[in-house]
């Protein structure tokens, strides 16, 4: 046994508990679910969106920012034209059958934090974050969309590339917490490429990866004179203020690509798991430890990360352990605590009071590994930390278990809030759904069991059809496909259908079907970020990889074949003429 490994063996026994073993869940595939025995849903509003964020105000009006133009909302034409892309809507359910009524918008812009809160006096307010600023509506009684003009609570913020969302939290003493995510994968000089060097100390961390307080009432407040009330870490869109536990939490998105940039240290399937999603009770003066550390749920331990000196078992001597660490690459994107009482209609049980559910889209980094996720968690709280362990609440959103590329999902879970009658409303990324759950106490089971979540890629990858190339041989096709799911499979997924808002699908793509020396000498240069600012991704420069220009040409002929109709194979004299034309 190597020193790692032992080390991991010796830690484990500490490791906080964390098990995954899900209830027996009801399959309700007229909603898209599985949820537990007991509980039953309605589809509440399906809009022509993405309902990046949810928050309920005290008399049941749900609040969401359409964060972009994703379905129909099922009337199309000239309507889904000129609809706009962005804004804020609220929808109100009249008749308590748990379906929307009423749907008014307001606000334009693509927002990524929202929240619904009364100040000192009373007074109703909806804040909402765009990526530089926070803006409120006074809203009077009665009302759906507000009608009093915004105001500007906070400006200034840094404008990013990569994690630019802002997500707000209020405590009930009239603060208002902003996380602003890490502008990078890890800190490096250039942003996701290998061998790049580390920067140390990481500048970074001046005006990012950390948390800042305002005055919940005060307005035009600049960045650069608030408080830092935390640092060190990565990106927390999930993240909320909790009154039952009187403090402010988040779940965040652990670092990429280990394996690609340090095969020595890291296998694919450490990659997959590692590193972890980081919960956290965030406190005054904290340091997560980003980017020189990540935190290990197998061991228990916190892990110096690679490009600051680690191997994969070293332990980190600074960096706050987190409250659970759950598996890598699940994109954990909303909390949700359970604070109404059990007087209100449709309130959960008992069991369920002062928790917290996490809301995981379902990841794009576990490759060639299956994407897992795909599911809301519910996390048993008491006196500030979890009182028991985890369990899936809600999953089958997949669709299909064996889907292998987050693109393939039938639903991508991404927000979550409760309503003052008890429901959890959820919010769907991929067909713009939103759903409302609740406790009805007579649904049965029907005897299904959380399915393991496998993907169809790995068990099928010997028997699927090869695409075809004139000119390239079965072995050499195969071999571009192996060399596509080590390098590129993470960002541009199996069925080369990309990340949205991250990385541009390649199927039909321009840059792949064109001249074979202009596709070598893109790749070979890279870009950050790719092309234009639509994706917030970087295009690795693949010059700094150890692929040999036969691979290189091997990998972008499978490319080609596999996602378009791209005739002329790349060949050796291509990598190679590119690449002495690539600084």
């Amino acid at each position: 046994m190597t020193m790692r490994w032992l080390l991991a063996a010796i830690l484990l026994a500490a490791a906080p508990a964390a098990a995954q073993d899900a209830p027996r869940l009801t399959a309700r595939p007229d909603l898209g679910m599985n949820l537990p025995p007991g509980f039953d849903g309605t589809v509440f509003h399906k809009m022509d969106g993405i309902p990046r964020v949810l928050a309920v105000s005290d008399d049941g009006v749900v609040y969401t920012i359409r964060f972009e133009t994703s379905v129909a909302d099922g009337r199309g034409g000239w309507f889904d034209f000129f609809a706009p892309k962005f804004g804020l809507f609220a929808l109100k359910d009249d008749d308590g059958d748990g379906l929307a009524d009423r749907r008014e918008a307001f606000g334009g812009f693509a927002g990524s934090g929202l929240a619904v809160r009364r100040d000192g006096d009373g007074q109703e307010w909806i804040y909402a974050s765009s990526e530089t600023e926070i803006w409120r509506w006074r809203r009077a009684p009665g009302e759906l969309a507000p009608s009093a003009k915004p105001q500007r609570v906070a400006k200034g913020f840094p404008r990013q590339a990569e994690h630019p969302y802002k997500p707000i939290a209020f405590d009930d003493a009239g603060g208002m917490y902003v996380m602003v995510g890490a502008p990078s994968n890890v800190c490096n000089k250039n942003r996701r490429q290998k061998d790049s060097p580390s920067l140390d100390p990481c500048p970074q961390l001046d005006e990012h990866a950390g948390v800042w307080k305002f005055d919940a009432d005060a307005l035009e407040q600049d960045f650069a004179d608030s408080e830092r009330w935390a640092s060190g870490l990565r990106n927390m869109v999930a993240f909320a203020w909790s009154r039952s536990q009187n403090g402010l939490y988040g779940l965040q998105h652990g670092r990429d690509v280990l394996a690609r940039l340090f095969p020595q240290f890291y296998s694919d399937a450490d990659s997959a798991e590692l590193p972890a999603e980081e919960f956290h009770r965030i406190e005054r003066g904290d340091d997560l430890g980003w980017p020189y550390s990540y935190f290990d749920h197998r061991a228990g331990v916190r892990m110096v990360n690679p490009e600051y000196g680690g191997d994969g078992g070293t332990a980190a001597e600074s960096g706050k352990k987190p409250l659970i660490g759950f598996p890598g690459h699940w994109a954990p994107m909303a909390l949700a605590f359970y604070e109404r009482g059990n007087a209100v209609p449709d309130a959960f049980p008992d069991a369920y009071a002062g928790g917290v559910f996490a809301v995981f889209k379902g990841g794009w980094n576990r490759a060639p590994l299956p994407q897992q996720g795909f599911r809301v968690v519910y996390i048993p709280m008491a006196d500030g930390v979890p009182s028991g362990p985890w369990s899936t609440f809600a999953d089958g959103f997949k669709g299909k278990p064996d889907v292998a590329a987050q693109g393939g999902a039938a639903h991508l879970p991404t927000s979550a809030a409760v309503g003052p009658e008890g429901a959890l409303y959820l919010g769907d990324q991929k067909t713009g759904t939103i759903w409302r759950v609740a406790w009805v106490g007579t649904a049965a089971t029907n005897g299904y069991e959380d399915l393991p979540l496998v993907g169809a890629r790995a068990a099928a990858t010997a028997a699927a059809a090869l695409p075809a190339m004139r000119g390239v041989s079965p072995s050499d096709m195969a071999r571009g496909r192996d060399l596509y799911d080590s390098h590129c499979q993470a960002c541009h997924q199996a069925d080369g259908s990309g990340m949205a808002q991250f990385q541009p699908p390649l199927i039909n793509s321009k840059i792949v079907r064109g001249a074979p020396k202009d596709l070598a000498a893109f790749v070979l240069r890279g870009s950050d970020p790719i092309a234009d600012s639509e994706w917030s991704g970087v295009m690795p420069a693949f010059a700094t990889e150890d692929l040999s220009d036969e691979d290189m040409a091997l990998l972008l002929n499978y490319i080609r074949a596999a996602f378009t109709k791209a005739g002329k194979p790349v060949t050796e004299n291509d990598v190679a003429a590119a690449r002495a034309g690539t600084p």
